[in-house]
């Protein structure tokens, strides 16, 4: 289905969690394959998808709202973790691109897809995700926190385990 202006009528928003955490246990590296698979199969979809990451003291923007090219690899070979994890602030600017987007094309769905070991100590008081919102749990290793579930809990999510998820 597409909008009316020809653009796609569904984007998925993936925030992405390159804090160090991620960097333990290979939660990084199971992430960035779960986005190429994610990558593959909008490719094939015609869905269009953006990317942006939270990591160190902000939250930027990787990949801008559009379909994905046919191979991704470049642009996840240039996604590397380390610092601190500022949740809140990339949750707020995903809200604000997801806005934006919406105002281009009210017409379309829009799904938030917040990958992270939810170790942070930011708060998500007040904040609410302005679309169907899903919470995947990237941390791994015989020590987990489980502040994910928390997490997606708080921000009316559904909550997935990376670890859970089919390997193809």
């Amino acid at each position: 289905m597409r909008a009316r202006n020809g653009a796609p009528a569904e984007l998925v928003l993936v925030l992405l969690d390159t804090s160090g955490s991620t960097l333990r246990h290979q939660g990084l590296m199971a992430a960035k394959g779960l986005l190429a698979m994610l990558f593959e199969t909008s490719y094939r979809r015609r869905v269009r998808v953006a990317l942006m990451q939270f990591g160190g003291r902000e939250a930027a923007m990787l990949m801008p709202a559009r379909r994905p090219a046919k191979n991704q690899r470049p642009l996840l070979e240039v996604i590397h973790g380390g610092g601190g994890t500022p949740l809140r602030r990339g949750l707020e600017k995903a809200s604000l691109l997801l806005r934006q987007e919406r105002l281009r094309n009210p017409q379309q769905r829009q799904t938030l897809l917040l990958m992270t070991d939810g170790r942070s100590r930011d708060s998500v008081a007040g904040l609410e995700p302005t679309c169907p919102t899903v919470v995947v749990d990237t941390e791994a290793g015989s020590v987990r926190l489980g502040r994910c579930r928390g997490l997606a809990e708080a921000l009316g999510a559904d909550y997935v385990a990376l670890d859970s998820l089919p390997r193809i």
